[in-house]
């Protein structure tokens, strides 16, 4: 199965934060394939919406791994399936610049409350794995049997496209562009191509060497000698000199074909916190407190307005002095990275008049100290006559307000 793996590291300290997991969305983009003219020379490709993809990880880990289920990477549309084996298996074959055949691979790091954390791509480039069988393909003669076997993009040739995919998708594997191209440049230093170096050799090189039968891909444990002079006969074909120096330097650079690194940054949370008082001459009973309405009202970077209700049940504290401590983020995580703008720490009475309103920036100490003052806010009460109970015909008009924000 195609999968990203291998490097993951958190920056922070793992003791300074409340949580211990991640929720990794993984978005890869799907394509759609069209022909520009009927010699076959132009296929192209264009996204055609994006694919998602959702694992979890433990910020303490130092390696990851997230498997990519063929239909997430390939598609399921027949167009998808039957222009993505083209495109990757026939196409490289007309000596194209390799950055035609990348891809945009977006990482986004979230909490467990679904804020966002870090956001990271990569560049990725498919494979497909190949055998010494293959031998020298040719493009034209690829491309005629594809076509005689699969049909066109006008007519697709639906059950046997479905073959393909049973018996290849599981050949597709994922690199690491940058890696990719940070290996091309070191053969490049021991080698030199006499024609234009387009880099697509080393392509075919990774695709005759790595081993899917694991969870990852990696090099393969024994290279027989028929495999190497097959592999020695790529290079020589595409003029490369040195090539058993360049071989070997391709496998010793191997496994770092295929590792996309991810790198969680510190996390900056904020804490919001402070007293609460009732300022009143009367006597001020806990159950009053229910008649406040608390929050921390925020907008996030993506948009979305976020308001946090302090529910003063869930926090059963006493009053000493008319006085209590809140706590409104204490099972609420905000990342400060994630707030747009300022922090608004707001009081509401029972008919939701505004009694106390305060805006902060998100790094303002003074969230941590909240001094919250507010009046004594009750709603008026009923009295009635037991005895005269029905002797009025008027009728009472108004709001009835319970205890428990009920």
């Amino acid at each position: 199965m195609t999968s990203l793996q291998q490097s993951f590291k958190y920056k922070g300290n793992l003791d300074q934060i409340s949580f211990q997991n991640l929720t990794l969305e993984i978005q890869i983009p799907l394509f759609t394939y069209y022909m520009i003219d009927e010699n076959f020379r132009n296929f192209k490709r264009q996204i055609d919406g994006q694919t998602l993809i959702t694992s979890h990880q433990k910020l303490s880990s130092e390696d990851y791994l997230i498997q990519l289920p063929r239909s997430k990477i390939i598609g399921e549309k027949e167009n998808s399936k039957y222009g993505f084996f083209f495109y990757h298996k026939i196409e490289t074959l007309a000596h194209r610049v390799i950055d035609e055949f990348t891809f945009d691979i977006k990482v986004v790091a979230k909490d467990e409350f679904d804020n966002k954390i870090e956001e990271l791509k990569f560049v990725a480039l498919y494979g497909i794995q190949s055998n010494p069988i293959n031998g020298f393909l040719n493009y034209q003669r690829e491309a005629k049997m594809y076509f005689g076997n699969y049909g066109n993009l006008d007519s697709i040739n639906i059950p046997n496209v479905d073959k393909l995919i049973e018996n290849d998708g599981d050949k597709v594997f994922v690199i690491n562009k940058s890696a990719y191209d940070k290996l091309l440049n070191e053969i490049r230093a021991v080698s030199n191509a006499i024609n234009e170096d387009l880099g697509l050799y080393l392509l075919f090189l990774i695709e005759g060497l790595v081993d899917l039968s694991d969870d990852t891909p990696r090099l393969l444990a024994s290279i027989e000698i028929y495999r190497k002079d097959w592999l020695i006969s790529i290079l020589n074909v595409n003029e490369v000199q040195n090539p058993q120096t360049v071989l070997n330097l391709v496998i010793k650079k191997f496994d770092t074909l295929f590792d996309f690194p991810i790198s969680i940054s510190k996390i900056e949370t904020i804490e919001v916190k402070g007293d609460f008082t009732i300022t009143s001459e009367e006597e001020v009973k806990k159950k009053y407190l229910e008649f406040y309405d608390l929050s921390l009202e925020y907008l996030e970077n993506n948009g979305d307005f976020r308001i946090i209700r302090y529910d003063w049940n869930e926090h059963n504290k006493s009053l000493i002095n008319k006085s209590t401590p809140v706590f409104l983020t204490k099972e609420q995580l905000i990342l400060e990275e994630s707030i747009d703008g300022m922090v608004q720490v707001q009081v509401k009475g029972f008919d939701g008049s505004v009694l106390w309103n305060k805006e902060f920036y998100a790094d303002d100490p003074e969230l941590q100290k909240l001094d919250i003052e507010v009046p004594l806010y009750l709603p008026d009460s009923i009295k009635t006559n037991p005895t005269n109970s029905f002797a009025s015909s008027k009728r009472l008009r108004g709001r009835v307000v319970q205890l428990g924000n009920k």
